[in-house]
Parts: C-alpha cells; sequence; structure tokens
C-alpha cells in the first residue's frame, strides 16, 4: 500500500506521462516543506514506490530515471 505522500508522488509522475520531471520539480510539486538543493527525499521515494508496484530489477518500466535530468513516468513503452 502506498503512503499519501508516495501516491501523490506517483500521481504527479502519472498525469505527465512521457515527461521528464527534475528532482526540483518533483519536490515542488508533491511537497510543502522546505528543501536543499542536495535532499534525496525523491530517490528514495521512488525506490518504495517502484517496489510496491514491482518495478524493479535492471530495467525499470513505469518509471525510468534520466541520468542527471530526473524521471519518467511511461507504462507502455
Amino acid at each position: 500500500m502506498l503512503t499519501a505522500q508516495e501516491f501523490a508522488l506517483l500521481a504527479i509522475l502519472a498525469q505527465r506521462p512521457g515527461r521528464v520531471l527534475s528532482r526540483d520539480q518533483l519536490l515542488d510539486y508533491a511537497s510543502n516543506r522546505d528543501w536543499t538543493p542536495y535532499d534525496r527525499s525523491i530517490d528514495v521515494m521512488i525506490g518504495k514506490i517502484r517496489r510496491k508496484i514491482g518495478d524493479t530489477g535492471p530495467e525499470h518500466r513505469v518509471i525510468r530515471t534520466v541520468r542527471g535530468a530526473g524521471y519518467m513516468f511511461a507504462p507502455s513503452e
């Protein structure tokens, strides 16, 4: 079961399929708290979401990491 914050993050990604969102953008959309440029909470939440939805292994299919850019929701690719 996803937490409310994990669900909100997944919903943000799902509402923008195929679009790469940076950590900063995701923090702005999903968080009502102050953050620092080196905040890794998004990475931790993405990892938890992947495990909970079965998007594991070397090739993530649903939530893709775009190195140096952020994350992208791509469920059908």
